[in-house]
């Protein structure tokens, strides 16, 4: 009998915090960065091992997919797109602006689902 063990995985990416600053350091989003950089290289590892773990990840798409990755850790965007293509890892949608979605009125609702997805400003799904 082959015994398998599923855990589900699901690592929330928003680099924009009311509670911390908005910096790239261990007092702002710098943890973030360090986190998802050592998530990502412990997944990697484990794929190498021949364990075939995945992630499956959301992320706020206007404050941390448009402006804070692009500009301070471009790396972890690069491998998220790699993982996805080549380890099955899954991106899942998120509020578009980090917005209160069970507050948001049908017409907010389809618009952040549809600019979570993609967007002018380039960072869609």
């Amino acid at each position: 009998m082959d015994s398998k063990i599923f855990i589900a995985f699901r690592f929330h990416g928003n680099f924009y915090h009311s509670y911390r600053g908005d910096s790239p350091d261990e007092l702002g989003f710098g943890k973030d960065i360090r986190i998802i950089r050592h998530l990502l290289g412990t997944l990697n590892k484990l794929n190498e091992r021949g364990i075939p773990v995945r992630g499956t990840w959301d992320f706020e798409n206007h404050f941390s997919l448009g402006k804070i990755m692009p500009a301070f850790c471009p790396d972890i965007i690069t491998e998220l797109q790699r993982r996805v293509r080549e380890a099955g890892d899954e991106m899942q949608v998120m509020s578009y602006n980090n917005g209160l979605i069970s507050a948001h009125t049908a017409r907010e609702f389809e618009e952040s689902i549809r600019r979570s997805i993609t967007n002018t400003e380039g960072s869609g799904l």
